[in-house]
């Protein structure tokens, strides 16, 4: 039951974010790059930020969390109020798309599929980074500090 409650929370990240990754289509940085390329990832970055800010797609994810407050509620037998307080401690308005540093070394990789696209999510020893894939893109975002408690949870949305 709780690895069907998580597994609607993380779907409706990865479906959500995922699509920002296709269109835009932000790639990790390489370790050698030159200041040119730094510059241009560093401006893709900040058009993504942008752009997924002006969507409104942080919005449209959270608000499907909490429309399924009572659901997820139900399969983890936690409280509604207690789901609806970890929804709002995901922070979602504050993830922003960042380059991944180059030391940073994957710990879990969570395959699965939302609305039928096939997506994974990557956590880091460093709590700071998580990486979504799907449609072979690849957007490494920045977690806000309140959210990362939560991080190792997402592992349980494994079936």
């Amino acid at each position: 039951m709780i690895r069907k409650a998580l597994g609607i929370c993380t779907g409706a990240i990865i479906i959500v974010v995922a699509g920002a990754a296709c269109v835009f289509a932000i790639t990790p940085q390489s370790t050698n790059a030159s200041p040119l390329e730094t510059a241009a990832s560093s401006a893709k970055t900040a058009v993504v930020n942008r752009a997924i800010d002006a969507s409104g797609v942080k919005t449209a994810v959270e608000d499907s969390l909490m429309a399924h407050a009572h659901d997820i509620s139900s399969a983890t037998g936690i409280s509604t109020t207690q789901v609806q307080n970890v929804i709002e401690s995901l922070d979602i308005d504050d993830w922003q798309a960042v380059t991944l540093p180059a030391d940073a070394a994957a710990t879990t990789t969570i395959s699965g599929s939302a609305a039928g696209v096939p997506a994974s999510l990557t956590t880091y020893s460093d709590p700071n980074y998580v990486t979504i894939s799907a449609y072979g893109q690849n957007i490494d975002l920045a977690v806000p500090a309140s959210a990362q408690q939560y991080l190792p949870m997402l592992a349980c949305a494994v079936a």
